[in-house]
């Protein structure tokens, strides 16, 4: 218990660091292994079976998401950085999900973009690196609207589930960086260290497994391609920029080949914010 409480100590610690030096911030998010769920299953289902819980834990996110009035959807930028702290905060505070471990490292960048996805790619894991690369750059703004965005939080929530387990992990995962702009306002990256800081979590099964008939009645359920679109800052006055190697997709999903899946959005009456709940051990 100790421990724990240290670990979030140290997380939250963190957090507060990297959320103090920005002055815009823009998001996404990306699913990456095997969706098993269907979201249009009944709401109690979708928490009591594991493998509808890829499912479950957008909705739950999202639902967090909410409540901190984090909706990066409704945003070509983020500049309240209170909005974005509040969402970790909670992330922090579900007794659903466990902060497993930290860990920053530096990225040292020359300026160009396939030098920016290179040193992306080398920090994940080589079967999702290029999908999470992808997924970062098309973050980067090709036009800074203002002079004064210089310190840039890029934020990627990323979830993984193996093929052949239910386990479900995900990670925020943050790069502040510097950008420059021309004398048009098109966007470039400064020759600078950069700071990756990725904190991992850990999705308590058990726990939504007992509490799933009080989940259901309390969480929208939300699938993963809505998720990733709701958690998406919008685009709208973003300008084509140069591509490294590969033209980005947008918001990535790689789900099980051949699946065509609709996802749906059943709403529930929420009764009082989720990261609050006591539920059962």
């Amino acid at each position: 218990m100790v421990a724990l409480k240290s670990l979030l100590i140290v997380c939250s610690v963190a957090i507060v660091a990297v959320q103090a030096k920005y002055d815009a911030l823009v998001s996404g998010a990306i699913f990456v292994g095997k969706d098993t769920s269907f979201p249009e299953d009944d709401s109690t289902i979708i928490f009591k079976d594991p493998s509808n819980h890829p499912a479950a834990v957008t909705s739950l996110l999202w639902t967090l998401a909410k409540e901190s009035d984090f909706i990066p959807s409704e945003f070509d930028v983020i500049t309240d950085p209170w909005l974005y702290r509040k969402f970790e905060r909670q992330l922090l505070d579900f007794p659903g999900f466990k902060a497993s471990e930290i860990s920053q490292r530096p990225l040292d960048l020359d300026g160009t973009p396939s030098q920016f996805s290179s040193q992306i790619r080398s920090n994940f894991d080589p079967r999702y690196a290029e999908t999470i690369a992808r997924s970062f750059w098309s973050q980067i703004p090709g036009y800074v609207m203002k002079p004064s965005f210089r310190r840039w939080l890029t934020s990627q929530i990323i979830i993984y589930k193996d093929k052949a387990s239910d386990e479900i992990t995900f990670e925020v995962a943050e790069i502040i960086l510097t950008l420059s702009r021309d004398q048009s306002g098109l966007a470039m990256i400064d020759r600078q260290r950069a700071s990756l800081t990725r904190t991992f979590f850990t999705v308590n099964t058990a726990l939504l497994v007992d509490n799933a008939e009080d989940l259901a009645r309390s969480v929208p359920i939300m699938g993963i391609h809505d998720f990733i679109k709701h958690m998406t800052t919008k685009r709208s006055e973003l300008i084509p920029k140069p591509i490294p190697e590969e033209e980005p997709m947008g918001p990535s999903s790689t789900c099980g080949e051949g699946e065509v899946r609709q996802h749906v959005y059943h709403r529930r009456q929420r009764l009082y914010p989720i990261s609050r709940w006591r539920m059962r051990q």
